[in-house]
């Protein structure tokens, strides 16, 4: 698919019926059910919903957004930066390429890790895997490929992994592969949060020769010496003091990320509106604030302990929009968010392994193990997802796939 045929205008999304204000919030004040805009003007409230997404934080690494005007530094958060990414893939002959993962929370944290097994996929079939090194340890004389994942909370953790996988993909059928060493540096302690679906992605990476590294935190990229230095964290993920320089040709970034300016203050007023990072502070089943009982939090900018995905805010909505009316109305709330979060993992151009979980652990859809990578999950993600997001999540038709797994269950 096309950058266009992914993006759609803000004001086609809006519910008819709906005031549209043109501009962002500045200052949140609880205490006062009001919010104070970046126009200077404000509104007041009865009751609020929060959902402003995350903040992409490509500066908390030094020398990053200089760096990813140069060539073979990417990243696919980023729209102008996607498009680059898959023109690095294709051009991307033979060398070392790395893959990161944040020390933060992530939007999407399987993302890193797919693109990844795309990349491997595409130099594979394309003849260039044998000059392509997925791997941690630097060789002299061979190029390199690097992709990250931050340490810090992230939107869609599964897809700094995601872009890894299909990079590698698309070299590997370009007869590009052999050239190419590729490694994934997370910096969490394993290669996905959940076991069952770690335990597949590690296996793919062994067969793959695509070398994992674990607790390895991106800080620093020096473009003009093509050098990315990790900070090595520790079994707690707290840096221990150690650092390491890891020589690149195709460097990858999953990209820290924070909640937006406006949560960020609030956190410092110490309101109680926001965890102390900034997190929007809410029940993790009910969605209502934990001070201010008018306040309801949805998405990538609450702190419920869910990966971060768009999975996630549909089975969000199911209990908000209940909880919300019953709020509106003084009754009890009922409805509870589930904890429900799906990342699918493409590993390759026409396969996918189809995670859905919560913090208890797997909580799949379908009958079968969805652990497998398989073609009909690939389906899904390519033509089903994308009409479901723009045709009903988006509109608040999708509540999620809980009643259909009662059904199949």
């Amino acid at each position: 698919m096309t950058l266009e045929q992914n993006r759609r205008s803000e004001e086609s999304l809006i519910p008819k019926n709906v005031k549209w204000i043109q501009t962002s919030v500045a200052e949140f004040q609880p205490e006062q059910n009001k919010l104070n805009l970046n126009d200077n003007t404000t509104v007041n409230y009865d009751f609020l919903v929060i959902s402003t997404g995350l903040k992409l934080r490509y500066d908390i690494i030094k020398g990053l957004p200089e760096a990813l005007d140069t060539p073979g530094v990417c990243s696919i958060y980023n729209p102008k930066y996607a498009e680059k990414t898959f023109k690095e893939i294709l051009n991307f002959s033979s060398g070392k390429a790395i893959f990161t993962f944040p020390n933060t929370p992530i939007k999407c944290p399987g993302a890193p890790q797919k693109i990844c097994y795309i990349a491997e996929d595409y130099w594979q079939k394309h003849g260039k895997r044998n000059g392509v090194e997925i791997t941690y340890n630097t060789t002299i004389g061979k190029i390199f490929a690097i992709f990250t994942f931050p340490n810090t909370p992230i939107k869609c953790p599964g897809a700094p992994q995601k872009i890894c996988y299909i990079a590698e993909d698309y070299w590997q059928k370009h007869g590009k592969r052999n050239g190419i060493e590729i490694t994934y540096n997370t910096t969490i302690g394993k290669i996905f949060g959940v076991d069952k679906y770690a335990k597949t992605l590690a296996q793919i990476a062994k067969e793959r020769n695509i070398k994992v590294n674990t607790r390895h935190n991106l800080i620093k990229v020096d473009s003009g010496r093509k050098i990315a230095t990790f900070q090595i964290l520790g079994e707690d993920l707290l840096p221990t003091g150690k650092e390491e320089e890891i020589k690149y040709d195709f460097l990858h970034i999953g990209p820290p990320c924070s909640p937006i300016d406006s949560l960020m203050k609030d956190a410092e007023a110490k309101t109680g509106l926001t965890d102390a990072k900034g997190w929007v502070s809410v029940h993790p089943k009910t969605l209502q604030g934990t001070k201010f009982n008018n306040v309801f939090a949805i998405g990538d900018c609450a702190n419920t302990p869910n990966a971060k995905t768009a999975a996630a805010i549909s089975s969000q909505f199911r209990a908000l929009k209940s909880n919300l009316k019953s709020a509106m109305e003084n009754r009890p709330l009922t409805s509870e968010y589930d904890g429900y979060a799906s990342c699918p993992l493409v590993v390759s151009s026409n396969r996918a392994v189809l995670a859905e979980f919560n913090s208890a652990g797997p909580l799949e859809t379908f009958p079968y193990n969805q652990a497998r990578p398989l073609w009909i999950q690939w389906l899904m993600k390519r033509y089903l997802m994308p009409f479901l997001y723009w045709k009903f999540l988006v509109k608040g038709f999708w509540n999620g796939p809980k009643t259909l797994r009662k059904i199949l269950h």
